[in-house]
C-alpha cells in the first residue's frame, strides 16, 4: 500500500471569534384589523448573522439568512388549531466558507487544489410546512404535520458542509457531484404525535 499525503486533523475550539448580526421577529392579531379573522395571527422573522474567527476567515456554522412567515388559526377556546408556515433560507455565499481542507483538496485523484472556499454549498430555498392540531379531551392533544408540502428539493448548509474532501464518510464525486443526492433534505413527508397529560 502507499501512504496518502493527506496530513492527520484535530477538532480544536477557537479560542476567539466574533459574531455579528441580528433577529427580527413579529407577530400581529389580524383579528384586530379584519373582524372575520378573529383568532388569525400572521409572524414574521428574520436571522441574518456574519462570524469570523481571530484570523479573519468565515466561521462555517454561521447559517445562511433565513425568513420565516407564519399564519396560525386557534380556536378561542383551543379546541384545534392549524399553522401554515413558509421558509426562505438565502444560498451560503463562497466568500462565507473557509474550506480546512483546501490544501488536501484534490480534482479527482489528479492534481491538488488551493481553493479557500468550500466548494459544494446550499442553494436559496422555500419550502412550506402545515400543522394542525385537536383536543378531544382535556388532557389530550393530538398533532399532525405536512412538511415540505410541495416537495421541494434542497440542501441545508449544515448538511452541505459535512460533505468531506477525503476519509472514509460523507464522500462525494468532486469531479461529477455522484453521491450528493442523499444529502438532500427529505421530500414531501407527515409527523403525528400523541400528548396526553395526567
Amino acid at each position: 500500500s502507499q501512504a496518502t499525503k493527506h496530513e492527520l486533523y484535530q477538532s480544536v475550539n477557537l479560542d476567539n471569534a466574533k459574531v455579528t448580526g441580528f433577529e427580527l421577529k413579529t407577530k400581529f392579531t389580524l383579528g384586530k384589523w379584519i373582524s372575520w379573522l378573529k383568532n388569525v395571527d400572521f409572524g414574521y422573522q428574520l436571522t441574518k448573522q456574519k462570524g469570523k474567527a481571530s484570523d479573519n476567515r468565515p466561521l462555517n456554522a454561521i447559517q445562511p439568512m433565513t425568513q420565516v412567515m407564519s399564519l396560525a388559526y386557534t380556536h378561542p377556546d383551543n379546541l384545534f388549531g392549524a399553522n401554515l408556515y413558509l421558509t426562505h433560507v438565502s444560498q451560503k455565499e463562497a466568500s462565507d466558507t473557509y474550506n480546512i481542507y483546501s490544501k488536501d483538496a484534490t480534482a479527482g485523484d489528479k492534481e491538488y487544489v488551493q481553493n479557500k472556499h468550500i466548494k459544494w454549498r446550499s442553494k436559496a430555498y422555500t419550502v412550506t410546512d402545515f400543522t394542525f392540531f385537536v383536543k378531544p379531551m382535556k388532557n389530550l392533544t393530538l398533532r399532525a404535520g405536512v412538511y415540505n408540502l410541495f416537495d421541494k428539493k434542497y440542501m441545508t448548509w449544515d448538511s452541505a458542509r459535512s460533505i468531506r474532501m477525503f476519509g472514509t464518510s460523507n464522500l462525494i464525486n468532486q469531479e461529477t457531484g455522484a453521491g450528493i443526492n442523499r444529502f438532500y433534505a427529505p421530500g414531501k413527508n407527515y409527523r403525528m404525535s400523541v400528548q396526553f397529560e395526567f
